[in-house]
This record gives C-alpha cells, structure tokens and sequence, in this order.
C-alpha cells in the first residue's frame, strides 16, 4: 500500500473531546462528535453525521459538571468540512463513529 503524503504543515495535537455540532448558529439541530486531533488551523473529528463538504458547521466543546451531572457547553468556533472518509469500525480502530472528517476553522479557536 503507498502511503498518501502529509499535507499539513503545523503539528497535529492529539486528544479527545467530545463536541456538538450544529450545522449553522442558529440550527437547533445537533449531532454528538469527537475531536480526536487538531492543529493551528484544523481538526479531525469523528461523528454518525453524513456531513457536507465545504459546508461551515458550528462546533461547541462540552463538559460534564460533576456537581450537576449534566453536560454544559463551553466553547465554540466554526469550521469547514474539507475532507471526509468512512471510518474503519471494524478495523483495528475501532471507532465508535461512522464517519471522519477534516475540517479547517474559519477562525482559529482561542484554545481547547
């Protein structure tokens, strides 16, 4: 198998946080997701979502209130979907979603 070339000039960051996606600001419409990494202007993040391509979504971070035991949504930034790609549930990654995609911020996020 050839290996396909890394594009990306800065350094990937790898995490995992857990997302909301919205597909514009005012959308009541969301779809869970995963940020599993990102870079000075872009993330890669999973979802079941069929999202679509150059198409700006909004993306809101979470956290778990141990006080509450409710999610609260912290911050938010908006991206472009650039790539995308089936993932591979059944390989050796296992993920729990169906669906990968690169996405480019229209502005970078202050931090994660």
């Amino acid at each position: 198998m050839v290996e396909k070339p890394e594009n990306r000039q800065e350094e990937r960051i790898p995490c995992e946080i857990h997302v909301i996606l919205y597909s514009d600001s005012t959308s009541k419409i969301y779809y869970p997701a995963s940020i599993y990494n990102h870079s000075e202007n872009g993330l890669y993040i999973e979802t079941n979502a069929d999202l679509k391509g150059n198409h700006c979504y909004l993306v809101k971070t979470i956290d778990n209130n141990v006080d509450t035991k409710k999610s609260v949504e912290c911050r938010q930034f908006f991206g472009i979907v650039r790539w995308a790609q089936y993932t591979d549930a059944s390989g050796s990654n296992k993920s729990s979603y169906k669906y990968g995609y690169g996405m480019e911020y229209t502005k970078p996020p202050a931090d994660f």
